[in-house]
């Protein structure tokens, strides 16, 4: 491997580090981090369910009884999942995720 291979190898590591890390400590200190991704995450949900993810009664429900941490939400960001501004042709993306649970799960009971 050349100087300049082991150059940008090394590059392309710190900032993979570097960008992990910000992400982490944004999540793990702002409360609004993702706030903007439950935007989409929510009514996709909803749109599994065979609901109206642009209806925000229904996108309300689904965040309530799928949200491990409503109860923790800080009153502002409470109705901001429920409401979708975004195109129809985003829920084609975000349906993958929406299978997926939010946030971590353990395997022990």
């Amino acid at each position: 491997m050349t100087k300049a291979q082991s150059s940008g190898l090394l590059l392309l590591v710190l900032g993979s580090v570097m960008f992990a890390s910000l992400g982490y400590l944004c999540e793990h200190f702002f409360a609004s981090s993702l706030a903007d991704f439950r935007s989409v995450y929510y009514p996709a949900r909803c749109l599994l369910q065979h609901t109206d993810p642009y209806q925000q009664s229904d996108v309300l429900r689904v965040f309530q009884a799928e949200s491990v941490d409503y109860a923790t939400t800080p009153e502002m960001l409470r109705g901001f999942p429920t409401i979708d501004v975004y195109p129809p042709t985003i829920l084609l993306l975000a349906i993958p995720f929406a299978m997926l649970p939010w946030g971590p799960r353990t395997c022990y009971g």
